[in-house]
């Protein structure tokens, strides 16, 4: 059965072949929770699964957990990070909060957040926020437990988490304190904010966008920006839309996602000014696959007498 279904992977089959010797001395594993846990295994990690598996011999964990928590696993980090996750979670949480983590980092998050966040805060929700924690403790200004313990007495613990779910850095955290005068809606800078880049220009590309621009927009934006250039790129585009006005056009909604996908990346102005001087006859969007991706001005100088010379005015 089990080489039938991994033919065509043998690492697979290496990793159940040692899972069913184990099982002789260690204790019973039918075969569906060893093709389980080898699910999916490569070159590199097809003996991760049978080193989480085999920590767990001295543990009251089920087969049923462990086959969960143990697929795909890379070592025993699994394993360690279940048993030392908060008793208030149960099985199913600490298994998802678990999987696939290489340290017990999660379970070191998860204890923190629920010893002291003074909030009510439920097991989904801390799963959700310590799956990917990098870091054990908020005093190191890195990870997700840090961002919470930051932002989450002014906000609903729901955004909060949504906020810092992926955090690195106290960048996360920074950006969404730092622009709330340039993005007001809570929900957009926490989208925009979530992952931001250690160094960044978030601020920088909200303060150049258009003032009209919504803020959903802009927080698509200006999420991830490492320049001022997107900002700049979009009121340059912004310019040339059916939405500078205070009574857009009804394709304004149309070229705002126009502007978003062209801007958003900008680490120069240079495919916005081939966007803004660019054949009248065009439409948005055919100039906007004209001019996409021309940091170094090629088709630029090809399709615009001049462009060469061209500045920001």
């Amino acid at each position: 059965m089990c080489s039938s279904k991994h033919s065509g992977n043998p690492y697979a089959a290496q990793c159940i072949n040692s899972i069913t010797a184990a099982s002789v001395v260690e204790r019973s594993w039918s075969p569906d929770h060893a093709l389980q846990i080898c699910q999916g295994v490569d070159d590199t990690n097809f003996l991760g699964p049978f080193e989480c598996m085999i920590h767990q011999k001295t543990t009251q964990i089920t087969n049923d957990v462990v086959a969960e928590l143990c697929q795909g696993a890379l070592n025993a980090g699994p394993v360690e990070c279940f048993l030392d996750a908060p008793s208030i979670l149960s099985e199913y949480h600490k298994a998802r909060l678990c999987r696939r983590s290489a340290y017990s980092l999660p379970a070191k998050c998860a204890n923190y957040i629920a010893t002291n966040i003074m909030r009510e805060i439920s097991s989904n929700q801390i799963v959700e926020l310590c799956q990917s924690s990098i870091s054990p403790i908020p005093t190191d200004g890195v990870g997700p437990a840090y961002c919470l313990d930051k932002v989450y007495r002014s906000v609903s613990i729901s955004l909060a988490v949504s906020l810092c779910k992926d955090a690195t850095s106290s960048a996360t955290h920074q950006c969404f304190i730092e622009n709330r005068s340039l993005l007001k809606h809570e929900s957009d800078r926490a989208f925009m904010c979530n992952r931001a880049p250690e160094r960044n220009e978030i601020s920088s590309c909200l303060k150049e966008a258009p003032i009209l621009l919504p803020d959903n927009t802009k927080s698509r934006l200006c999420k991830g920006s490492i320049s001022q250039a997107s900002g700049t790129c979009a009121r340059l585009l912004w310019q040339k839309s059916d939405c500078n006005s205070f009574v857009p056009h009804i394709s304004c909604a149309k070229n705002e996602e126009i502007i978003v996908e062209f801007c958003n990346s900008a680490e120069s102005i240079a495919s916005a000014l081939c966007f803004v001087n660019a054949p009248e006859e065009l439409s948005f969007r055919e100039t906007a696959d004209l001019c996409k991706d021309q940091a170094d001005n090629i088709e630029l100088n090809n399709h615009i007498p001049g462009a060469s010379k061209l500045r920001v005015g």
